[in-house]
């Protein structure tokens, strides 16, 4: 069975952990935080492959370590708090630019995390309808996230199960 690596980014706080966690069929957690943990990861297995959602610390002194994480990437989650601006922002600052160095051609999706706390909109301008806003707490949208995951990938396997002709 094939193994695809979902790598989840993010700045600190927004809701990684626990996003990954209620993906993957555990419990919301009452604390996800870990001093001790740099990154973790879990399985989920879908019909004709495997998905590893990679969990990744943002703090600066991770980043050599979280760029080392990227190596394999088929898909990369940009996770970002609905009611946090400054981690929307950090989506231009400092994550796209970070995964356009390592990662050319891999998709991203924007996740817009805590949809169950968003306070007030911001402006989010011709962006808004390429994010999908979810909930771990409250499971909102965390399937439809899951399912536009393994859409990317069973696409990517259908055009490499498709034979080619020479000529």
């Amino acid at each position: 069975m094939n193994r695809y690596k979902v790598v989840v980014v993010g700045d600190h706080a927004v809701g990684k952990t626990s996003l990954i966690r209620v993906i993957a069929g555990h419990e919301f957690p009452e604390n996800p935080y870990s001093i001790y943990k740099y990154y973790s990861w879990e399985s989920v297995q879908c019909d004709q492959f495997e998905l590893l959602f990679q969990d990744t610390a943002s703090q600066e002194d991770y980043d050599r370590v979280r760029t080392l994480l990227y190596n394999d990437a088929f898909v990369v989650l940009i996770c970002f708090a609905l009611n946090d601006h400054n981690s929307f922002e950090s989506i231009f600052t400092k994550w796209l630019p970070e995964i356009n160095q390592y990662l050319l051609n891999t998709p991203i999706i924007l996740v817009g995390t805590k949809f169950d706390l968003q306070l007030n909109q911001f402006e989010t301008n011709e962006i808004q309808n390429k994010i999908i806003n979810v909930s771990a707490l409250t499971n909102f949208n965390v399937y439809f996230l899951l399912e536009n995951v393994k859409q990317i990938i069973a696409e990517d396997l259908k055009k490499k199960n498709k034979r080619k002709f020479w000529k």
